[in-house]
């Protein structure tokens, strides 16, 4: 019989671990846990220690198991790892606890196995979804401590992601290429990733490069996007095209939507429109895309002498074209110049307009000829209330005026027609000759029953009895065309009269008058020094500035906007209290009597003085009224009710705790255009007073009284 082997045991179903106590070199196998123990040393027979030396259960089998504990891999020098190689085809696997924690650790081979790295996983309890037991790499020091911060690697496992909290540092090698990402990190394959050439960084997609970095900057290749932020965003996002064009306005010109600002309040800043001279450099505003006004430099051509490139504004229509010019400021002079005289009572004034409006004239185009006795026969035909009258000829023949054959489209001046409504200034419509009569009708400057009161009409140098004249047509308003009389009176004489050049010898000349100035036949002209004349002498009219010893004519008094005589036209009283005022405002005071009122235009009723007659009015007012505690009470005359208009006037007064009765007075000078404008006196009355104060009551006269001057 074979010789057997036998050696203590215990049996399936008894307490794991190892024996209390073994003999020296005995052996023992634990049934339950599958552990093989060895009595270690002698002491008298016995082991001194009890140390396990096979089975399964203290020994991880090559074909595989499962560790309980931690395993240390320690070396005294050189290079060691711990290699984990399954079979192909299988994956290393975790077991334990469902939020347990696995790890491998790395140490160096020291009395106190000093970690130096633990890549470990079940980072984070699982919550489901995939979360929870991620992978994480951890670095320690030399006495074996977790560095602080950031984990070099961890990767999430519900993601894949990893997060690299140190940073990476990519191979010295350099790729052979921008797009070569064999030595450096590759993603999705080798078509996209991070690359590195000499002194650059490549961002590599679909195998081309599309960004690099380099020591200047960052550049993007291709057509790189991004999310297109939001405006007013000013951070360090990528501005796209999109954002740019949409709230940006290019260079080369487009469309701003909403307010620009240029500078601040502390800085002088302009807005620059350079271009070539002879073109327009102006702001055009549009409405719906369609220009309205343009204004800035117009395209007048620059002649040196500071002229051209002048200021324009010009309005334009619906459809956005050109109306022409209405205001134009010029460069060399800062003179401005606008389109035409004032329509509306706030329309600036032109100084035509306001030459026009002292003389009360109207200046009229420049008549060839004049005539000097009345026109052979004719027929006068008055068209549509005086537009397309005409004068035509009784009998054929070629028409002279004043010495001079006329010509088809002359302007002429009718001023001698025996029937006085006929005159005005007419168009030469048929000259007239051996077979034809003269047609004259009437000029569109004169065929209007505006266009005679105050007509002034200009003569030219032909004729010989009325050349280089003035003509002043002076109906009686209204003027109905063709039904009321039309004089003309001459304003200034023919300049045919000899001249006084002192060239003739005395007592020899009788065209031109002599050195001493005196006619030798023709007693009826007055010598130079102390004329004394007679009849009615005329005179050149001074410029209206001139100030010298220039004799002043009446035209040239006219424009001064003196006159004759000033006369009181309008005075009011007010002989009872006025009742139901307004307390702490203006009230318009209602004068209640009328001592004259020449022009029938004061209202007892408002207080409105609307003066029928134009020109210039001195006004001056009295009120007042009674209050019993401290105040303030102002008196003004004003124009169109306003007492802030330039010409308005007032007058305040503060008064104590103390009561009192004061009249008040005030003066001033208000133009009038004759027609709306209106005049009137205006008491702004203190708190808790309703009152304006009759003549008796503030013993003085209450009244408004206005002089035309």
């Amino acid at each position: 019989m074979a010789d057997t082997l036998r050696i203590k045991r215990r049996l399936a179903g008894g307490a794991a671990g190892a024996p209390s106590a073994l003999a020296a070199a005995e052996l023992a196998f634990n049934e339950q846990d599958n552990t093989l123990w060895y009595g270690k040393g002698n002491s008298g027979g016995n082991a001194t220690s009890i140390i396990s030396v096979g089975g399964s259960g203290a020994f991880l089998p090559l074909s595989g198991g499962t560790l309980t504990g931690q395993t240390i891999v320690s070396y005294a020098s050189g290079a060691y790892q711990f290699a984990i190689s399954p079979p192909s085809g299988l994956a290393i696997s975790r077991f334990g606890y469902v939020t347990g924690q696995g790890a491998i650790t790395e140490t160096v081979n020291t009395t106190t196995n000093q970690t130096r790295w633990k890549w470990w996983w079940g980072n984070g309890n699982e919550t489901g979804s995939n979360v929870g037991s991620d992978f994480l790499l951890q670095r320690f020091d030399d006495t074996g401590a977790v560095f602080s911060g950031n984990s070099p690697l961890t990767i999430t496992r519900a993601t894949g992601l990893a997060t690299f909290g140190s940073g990476i540092s990519l191979s010295s090698q350099l790729g052979g290429s921008v797009t070569d990402l064999s030595k450096h990190i590759a993603l999705y394959g080798t078509a996209w990733g991070f690359g590195v050439t000499s002194g650059q960084i490549n961002v590599v997609a679909n195998s081309a490069s599309v960004a690099s970095i380099t020591a200047s900057g960052f550049q993007l290749t291709g057509t790189p996007t991004a999310p297109t932020p939001s405006y007013p965003d000013s951070t360090t996002k990528l501005a796209t095209t999109g954002f740019v064009s949409a709230n940006f306005l290019a260079l080369g010109g487009g469309t701003l939507t909403g307010q620009l600002n240029v500078g601040t309040a502390a800085q002088q800043q302009y807005i620059v429109l350079n271009g070539a001279a002879g073109q327009i450099r102006a702001i055009a505003s549009q409405t719906a895309g369609s220009t309205r006004w343009i204004f800035g430099a117009n395209a007048t051509a620059e002649g040196g002498s500071n002229t051209g490139s002048d200021f324009a504004f010009t309005p334009c229509s619906d459809a956005g074209g050109g109306l022409g010019f209405s205001t134009v400021i010029a460069r060399a002079t800062g003179l401005m110049s606008l389109a035409g005289d004032p329509t509306a009572n706030l329309g600036a004034a032109t100084k035509q307009y306001v030459d026009n409006s002292i003389l009360a004239l109207q200046y009229k185009p420049t008549a060839r000829l004049a005539t000097a006795a009345a026109l052979p026969a004719n027929t006068y035909a008055n068209g549509t209330s005086g537009v397309g009258a005409t004068l035509t000829a009784t009998a054929n023949a070629a028409l002279t005026i004043d010495g001079v054959a006329v010509a088809a489209n002359d302007l002429v001046l009718v001023k001698n027609e025996a029937a006085a409504a006929n005159n005005g200034l007419y168009t030469v419509t048929n000259a007239g000759a051996v077979g034809a009569a003269y047609v004259l009708t009437r000029a569109t400057a004169m065929d209007g029953a505006g266009d005679y009161s105050g007509a002034l009409v200009p003569v030219g140098s032909a004729g010989t009895v009325n050349p280089n004249t003035l003509w002043l047509a002076n109906p009686t308003t209204p003027v109905t065309v063709g039904t009321t009389s039309i004089p003309f009176a001459q304003l200034s004489a023919s300049s045919t009269t000899p001249l006084m050049n002192g060239v003739a010898a005395i007592g020899t000349a009788t065209s031109f008058a002599r050195g001493d100035h005196v006619h030798p036949s023709d007693t009826s002209r007055a010598p130079l020094a102390s004329p004394t004349f007679t009849g009615t002498p005329a005179a050149p009219t001074p410029a209206t500035a001139d100030n010298s010893t220039t004799v002043a004519t009446t035209a040239f008094i006219k424009n001064q906007a003196y006159k004759t005589a000033a006369s009181i036209v309008l005075e009011v009283n007010l002989a009872a209290n006025q009742t139901g005022a307004t307390a702490a405002a203006w009230n318009a005071v209602k004068y209640n009597t009328v001592v004259t009122d020449t022009q029938s235009a004061y209202s007892t009723s408002t207080g409105l003085y609307t003066p029928t007659q134009a020109g210039l009015y001195l006004v001056s007012a009295t009120a007042g009224t009674t209050w019993t505690s401290g105040g303030t009470v102002a008196i003004a005359v004003v124009k169109n009710g306003a007492v802030t208009n330039a010409q308005s006037q007032t007058i305040r007064f503060v008064q104590g705790a103390a009561a009192v009765t004061t009249p008040m007075s005030c003066t001033a000078l208000i133009s009038c255009n004759g027609t709306t404008d209106t005049i009137s006196a205006m008491l702004f009355l203190p708190a808790s007073v309703t009152t304006i104060q009759s003549s008796t009551n503030i013993a003085a006269a209450a009244n408004m009284v206005a002089t035309l001057l």
